[in-house]
């Protein structure tokens, strides 16, 4: 650990060498993404940095998997059987005890594979086209999903230039500094004053499974669900969009699971017209008592009670569409279920 830990250091000094030279050269400091303010506590248990809220600093998650530049997370999704599709909402709702508990037990390789910063069904289209995934089920967040949409942040990721690159390689040395300095458990000096005090806004994401961990994230405002009649108006364009997704994915429509995770005013009737317009299973537990930490994501209580419901609703898809049978017998699923 001594001589990894000296490894990194000897690294840190030289690329800071390095950035001081660019900086007289370019007379720029902003060419050297910044992890100093960012809360260095969620690195246990081989979690790397999805993102931190600081311009200095940003999303990393999209560019880590396009460009595998974590290496463990891309072998697991590639392994992956049942894929969790959708934005923060998914990673929140799906990040929890009560889905690594089933997938566990099951056997059937599982992976939480929705992204922050708004992203849209092309990004994890690309990636399934890209590295050739063949995922045997798909759980989608439709809240919405489906668009031909590209934020900022997805077209950051797609780009390959020098700079790109060498900024997001600058970040990923800076999460392996800090993760080296601030473990150690040693306080104060020079690195640890700069690296181990910041406390914005930061989630970690557990590679093997692809779970967000958000401790570290926002504080829970425990603000109610609510429901409402949005997104329909979106209908026609939805569908479209979602026909053309399921076609190039290549999956049956059986396998694709449509749900909505609660949040103040829940898109719930557009996700199930969805489901029923499209012709695939449709599961939306509705459970009293349901809070978000800030009107958009479920807490993690909530969260828990909600994705066992989910998952006890759908079991028999997901081990029909796995497997080739179902260990669990009359449970009541699907568009008809009584979750809906």
């Amino acid at each position: 650990m001594k001589n990894k830990n000296k490894r990194y250091l000897a690294i840190f000094i030289l690329s800071y060498c390095l950035i001081a030279v660019a900086v007289i050269v370019f007379k720029r400091w902003d060419i050297l993404p910044q992890i100093t303010d960012c809360n260095p506590n969620g690195y246990q248990d081989g979690h790397f940095m999805a993102y931190c809220h600081s311009t200095k600093y940003g999303d990393y998650e999209h560019w880590a998997y396009w460009h595998e530049g974590d290496p463990v997370s891309m072998a697991a999704v590639k392994k992956a059987d049942v894929l969790f599709l959708g934005n923060s909402r998914t990673q929140y709702a799906f990040s929890t005890a009560a889905v690594s508990d089933y997938f566990s037990r099951s056997g059937i390789p599982h992976y939480v594979f929705g992204f922050g910063m708004g992203s849209y069904s092309p990004v994890p289209e690309m990636m399934i086209d890209k590295y050739g995934l063949k995922p045997k089920a798909l759980i989608i967040n439709a809240d919405p999903f489906f668009a031909d949409t590209l934020n900022g942040t997805n077209e950051q990721m797609l780009k390959s230039d020098f700079k790109t690159r060498w900024e997001f390689s600058a970040k990923r040395l800076a999460q392996k500094v800090q993760q080296s300095v601030c473990g150690t458990g040693k306080q104060g000096g020079f690195l640890y004053d700069r690296l181990c005090l910041g406390n914005n806004e930061t989630l970690y994401r557990e590679p093997r499974h692809g779970h967000w961990k958000t401790d570290y994230y926002r504080p829970n405002k425990q603000i109610p669900v609510t429901y409402a009649d949005t997104l329909l108006d979106r209908m026609d364009d939805t569908i479209a969009e979602a026909e053309r997704f399921i076609h190039n994915v290549g999956l049956d429509k059986s396998c694709i699971i449509l749900t909505v995770t609660p949040r103040s005013k829940t898109p719930l009737a557009f996700a199930r017209k969805l489901a029923d317009k499209l012709g695939t299973p449709g599961i939306f537990p509705m459970l009293d008592g349901l809070l978000t930490v800030d009107d958009s994501h479920l807490d993690t209580t909530s969260a828990q009670r909600w994705s066992a419901a989910f998952l006890q609703a759908a079991a028999p898809h997901i081990e029909t569409c796995t497997t080739g049978h179902t260990s669990v017998a009359d449970t009541d699923t699907g568009n008809t279920s009584r979750y809906r």
